[in-house]
């Protein structure tokens, strides 16, 4: 799956062409660190994985589809995972 991802400090916004497929068709599954897209159309089938490298909250996932394009915006977790800045003294 090819997809452009930019991490923001709260969240990771993702985009994924998908030309020539359905809204209806479009299936999207999202795990701790991973995205998977899946469609089945007429004429095509579709597949992709993204891992992230970090965690995300699945639950506030959202994401929307028009023109062919798939938009995610994956919050990251508050949890395990997260990076922790400290202090060098």
């Amino acid at each position: 799956m090819y997809a452009w991802v930019d991490e923001g400090e709260k969240n990771y916004l993702i985009e994924t062409k998908m030309p020539g497929v359905e809204k209806k068709d479009v299936k999207l599954d999202v795990y701790d660190a991973l995205i998977q897209v899946t469609s089945d159309g007429d004429s095509y089938a579709y597949r992709g994985y993204l891992h992230l490298p970090l965690k995300i909250e699945p639950k506030s996932t959202t994401a929307t589809f028009k023109n062919g394009i798939l938009r995610v915006t994956a919050p990251l977790s508050e949890k395990l995972g997260r990076p922790v800045k400290v202090e060098i003294k």
